[in-house]
């Protein structure tokens, strides 16, 4: 375990880009096997969204050539993932997946693998999605029904809008209480 930490908190050459492809969208059954391939010039962290921390690592990137293997670190859990290719330019390639249920989202940012994780720089961020969100009252499209829907509706409330306005929850053109009440039925539901 102590080789494992220790692993994690080596300095590294910072990497000076990284590119990011996801597939694997589509839900088979009501699952997706979201894989993610990565592409950079040196090791790299992919953390859970932008806050970078031990307890949000999902996978340490690194060029040792052994394939991803789960390390638990008490209640922290996260991938080493050796390379798996390198590409015509001797940039490093790795591919990583892993399933999620349909109506899931998530967003992960891709760091320069650093000695300290304040140090951290974003080099890439990805958003994946696992089927389509189905709530109606994400107004603003962040996966999630909260006070950022809520001040866009109630903006809006008493007017007659046009077809397919974002604000107009039930299609009646017509932002009133009736779409209040679809927004507040879904308040704080989330597709991630």
């Amino acid at each position: 375990m102590l080789l494992v930490l220790a692993l994690v908190t080596s300095a590294y050459a910072d990497a000076t880009f990284a590119d990011v492809s996801v597939s694997g969208e589509t839900p088979v059954d009501g699952t997706c096997a979201v894989t993610l391939e990565v592409t950079s010039d040196d090791d790299l962290y992919i953390f859970d969204g932008s806050s970078y921390s031990l307890n949000s690592i999902r996978w340490f990137l690194v060029d040792d050539g052994d394939p991803c293997e789960l390390a638990d670190l008490g209640a922290v859990y996260y991938e080493i993932c050796g390379d798996t290719a390198v590409d015509a330019d001797d940039n490093l390639v790795w591919t990583v997946s892993f399933d999620a249920d349909e109506g899931t989202s998530g967003s992960w940012d891709v760091t320069d693998a650093v000695g300290s994780f304040t140090d951290a720089v974003a080099l890439a961020s990805v958003d994946w999605t696992c089927g389509d969100c189905d709530l109606v009252a994400d107004i603003n499209g962040d996966g999630t029904v909260g006070w950022q829907d809520y001040i866009v509706l109630s903006g809006s409330m008493g007017l007659v809008v046009a077809p397919g306005t974002a604000a107009d929850l039930n299609g009646d053109n017509i932002i009133n209480t009736s779409d209040l009440l679809i927004l507040l039925k879904e308040w704080g539901l989330s597709c991630s």
